[in-house]
């Protein structure tokens, strides 16, 4: 059996759908609305956070790099070009701007601290000779470098240079002060730098290839010649080698270097 159903006009229709729906309840749209603007607050804040960590960290490690690159070069310097600093040499514990100031004549131990003290690079010394002669004022030690060990032998004395005898290279240095280069015979005498001094004196820095004499080995140990000639040149250049020096560095060296073997 079949319903029969009425056809209803298109405009009664529509009235009658119109009415039908609007008795309907709406759908709580207050709450919907409320979580949405929630989680688009929450969203916002996400990517706000993200982005101030993210600002963050890239200053953070911008500056890390800018503090390691100051630290570890100076200006224009990369810091893969930075080398350790070489080991300093012994130094007296008084230095001629302190203690007694009156100038007194040197001794070797004076002068063997006022040659560490001139040295124109680091080192560890050892082996120890100085003698005072009535001509001239002498120290003898060994300098080891990372290259290797040498010996190395100071003197003051009067005099001027003779450049006349062949074998011998004389000049003069930036400063105005003549020096000349002589090649010895043996180790202990390698190579001998003289400077005539501008205030009359004459500075003689020999440089040895082995080192000083070990009584236990009853020889000269093989070495190395530890300074250039230009260094060399430098050293003897230096105002702290002088046949007077303060007293109270005197003192302090006397103290610290006693009994010094006499050079031979």
């Amino acid at each position: 059996m079949n319903d029969e159903f009425e056809e209803l006009p298109d405009d009664e229709f529509r009235f009658t759908l119109s009415t039908e729906l609007a008795a309907l309840t709406p759908p709580p749209l207050g709450d919907l609305v409320a979580q949405a603007t929630h989680r688009g607050r929450r969203a916002r804040r996400r990517r706000t956070i993200a982005a101030v960590a993210g600002s963050v960290t890239a200053v953070a490690g911008i500056a890390a790099l800018l503090a390691g690159t100051m630290a570890g070069s100076g200006p224009g310097r990369p810091v893969q070009n930075q080398v350790a600093a070489a080991p300093s040499s012994p130094q007296p514990d008084t230095s001629p701007s302190t203690g007694d100031t009156t100038l007194v004549p040197a001794d070797g131990p004076a002068l063997l601290a006022a040659a560490l003290n001139a040295l124109p690079i680091g080192g560890d010394s050892s082996g120890y000779y100085a003698s005072s002669g009535a001509n001239d004022l002498t120290t003898r030690f060994n300098l080891t470098t990372r290259q290797g060990s040498g010996l190395v032998q100071v003197s003051l004395s009067s005099g001027s240079l003779n450049c006349t005898s062949t074998g011998r290279t004389c000049g003069t240095s930036p400063d105005g002060e003549r020096y000349q280069i002589t090649n010895g015979g043996n180790c202990i005498e390698s190579v001998l730098v003289k400077v005539q001094r501008q205030d009359n004196l004459l500075v003689t820095v020999q440089l040895g290839t082995c080192l000083s004499w070990d009584p236990q080995q009853g020889t000269n140990p093989p070495g190395i010649q530890v300074l250039t000639e230009e260094q060399a040149i430098a050293m003897a250049q230096a105002p702290g080698l002088s046949t007077k020096m303060p007293a109270g560095f005197v003192q302090a060296a006397d103290a610290k270097y006693p009994n010094l073997p006499v050079v031979a």
